[in-house]
């Protein structure tokens, strides 16, 4: 036999193809190439070879640290635990066969808390399939005997696939922070449109951002997707922005509306769905929506358009319910508010008529987290029944108020 000395590696080059010790070297069929980059010209990765022989250790552990990694040994999988305790490792190089824990159950364990890519090796092939091996959740599978040099191919493209991931997921992150950043932009251009629109009436600013919560739980309860919520809860805030271009004499007035008073302010539902005219976000076509809507009644009596029953789009329904609640229950600049126990029997007694039923039937069956965003939020008003004012213009607004007083 003849041989040679393969610099950097305790390995024999033979002509004779004669059998060599199986576990620790072989005639290597990899030469060394420039091909492939060193791993010194990354950040250095770090690997974990795990093996009971002591040769194959040494001679791969020299061969890794060699192209440039950052190469650690172990004799059994219980002290490669005690290595992962202590540093992180990004490969892990282990036999199956060992005494105590093997190969497979050391991956089982490891991938309970790190994510670690594996390569196993074994001189058992008969024994262990691939995908007896990659069902664990190994990264390769090879057979012994293995030359350093295959070894190291197999980790070079395992290192690339997680570099490739790991810059993947970087770009990811800051493409998820980014996107962050400009959803937050968006969302508060968008609550300083709703502040402008509420400039005048300093009473109605907590009022709006109480209906997108109030919207968003009959939204989550009325079965609406996750988006749909989401949207409603920006958007529902938006539903009086047409009122920007109704004149303070009319908006502010503390008394009943004159009919022809009355006919400009519901102008501020058309004016609404014009500033939010030819929307080019899910948020804000939303926010037309409800802007032209929210006063349209179920028994289609409502206005700008006199639509009714499910003609009327779900958002529009469940904003014009949050709204006449929050609205009975707040102070205004035309009435103080009502207890709540009032505004429940007209909402019930406007089931129907004015409101979606099944909506009505869904408010009540969750009114107490209805009642605490209002107490968390404004405060609720419970009680004194004996001693609140109808509102005049109230009394002209809603059927069931005029009845109870006659």
């Amino acid at each position: 036999m003849s041989w040679r000395p393969v610099p950097g590696r305790c390995i024999l080059e033979h002509t004779a193809h004669l059998p060599i010790h199986a576990n620790l070297m072989q005639f290597d069929p990899y030469p060394i190439t420039n091909s492939l980059p060193s791993a010194a010209s990354f950040h250095p990765m770090t690997v974990l070879i795990v093996d009971d022989e002591w040769a194959i250790r040494e001679v791969l552990q020299k061969a890794l640290s060699q192209a440039g990694y950052v190469c650690h040994i172990a004799e059994s999988a219980e002290q490669a635990l005690e290595i992962f305790r202590k540093i992180h490792v990004d490969i892990l190089v282990t036999d199956i066969k060992m005494s105590g824990m093997d190969g497979i159950q050391l991956i089982r364990k490891i991938r309970e808390t790190h994510d670690t890519s594996s390569i196993v090796m074994t001189g058992y092939q008969s024994r262990f399939s691939y995908e007896d091996v990659v069902g664990v959740g190994a990264s390769d599978f090879v057979g012994k005997p293995v030359t350093p040099n295959e070894l190291l191919v197999r980790v070079r493209r395992i290192a690339r696939e997680r570099r490739i991931l790991k810059e993947r997921n970087r770009k990811h992150e800051a493409l998820h922070e980014t996107f962050k950043k400009l959803r937050h932009a968006y969302h508060d251009t968008i609550n300083r449109l709703i502040r402008a629109s509420q400039f005048k009436d300093e009473d109605t600013g907590d009022h709006v951002m109480r209906i997108g919560r109030f919207s968003a739980l009959l939204a989550q309860h009325s079965g609406m997707t996750n988006a749909a919520i989401s949207n409603i809860f920006y958007a529902a805030p938006m539903h009086d922005v047409g009122k920007i271009g109704i004149p303070d004499s009319i908006l502010l007035k503390p008394g009943k509306l004159s009919d022809e008073e009355f006919e400009i302010m519901k102008r501020h539902t058309l004016i609404g769905g014009s500033i939010l005219q030819s929307p080019k976000s899910d948020i804000l076509e939303m926010a037309r929506e409800i802007a032209l809507t929210h006063h349209e009644q179920w028994d289609g009596k409502g206005y700008p358009q006199g639509m009714g029953g499910k003609q009327i789009p779900l958002p529009g329904r469940i904003v014009k319910l949050a709204d006449v609640f929050d609205a009975l229950t707040s102070p205004r600049p035309y009435k103080e508010p009502y207890p709540v126990d009032v505004a429940m029997e007209i909402i019930i007694k406007e089931r129907g008529r004015h409101f979606d039923p099944d909506l009505v039937d869904l408010f009540l069956s969750v009114q107490d987290e209805i009642f605490e965003i209002k107490r968390n939020e404004g405060g609720l008003r419970e009680g004194e029944r004996d001693t609140f004012l109808w509102s005049e213009r109230d009394l002209g607004y809603l059927p069931s108020i005029l009845k109870k007083k006659e």
